[in-house]
């Protein structure tokens, strides 16, 4: 999928679960118009977004989306990506939340007011580890933890994370 002009998402788009899907910005911006997330993941689905902007400033121009994306036992990548005026960037939750796979790949502004990754502690029927892979990326949290890794590896490379607290939080 590649856009042609820049859209809002009124209502999260939901990615259903067993699809892989390639979404191609083409330098353009998906504004969020709700608190929710942009674009949500389901279990055993697999997304790839690259080359734009995905911006969470709400329609009074002073509150910002929740997150951009969810994922709950899915694959995101992001590649040359702008992501701003959320509170988070990533959440991962959900009761499948160790199966799911984050790459960040060279995002030089990832700006978030909360946690810009965060992942959820809770129930789990997960059967491995969730993973976060940020390579030539900037990611600034303006308030706590740039990455909270509650039970996910980890891999940085050459990348830049800040954080109020700390730029990653391990539990």
């Amino acid at each position: 999928i590649r856009l042609e002009s820049d859209i809002t998402l009124t209502t999260p788009l939901k990615i259903k679960s067993m699809r892989d899907i390639i979404l191609d910005l083409n330098g353009k911006t998906i504004s969020i118009a709700s608190a929710d997330a942009a674009i949500e993941l389901e279990g055993g689905s697999s997304l790839v977004v690259q080359n734009g902007t995905i911006d969470g400033l709400l329609g009074d121009n002073t509150t910002m989306a929740d997150n951009a994306f969810k994922v709950t036992g899915a694959e995101l990548t992001l590649g040359n990506v702008v992501i701003n005026n959320v509170k988070s960037a990533v959440t991962v939750a959900g009761m499948k939340y160790l199966d799911s796979s984050i790459r960040v790949i060279s995002c030089n502004d990832i700006t978030t007011s909360g946690e810009a990754i965060r992942f959820v502690k809770g129930e789990s029927t997960a059967t491995g580890l969730s993973s976060l892979y940020v390579e030539n990326s900037t990611i600034i949290s303006a308030e706590k933890y740039a990455v909270n890794g509650a039970g996910m590896n980890i891999q940085l490379i050459n990348s830049a994370l800040k954080g109020t607290d700390s730029a990653v939080y391990y539990t």
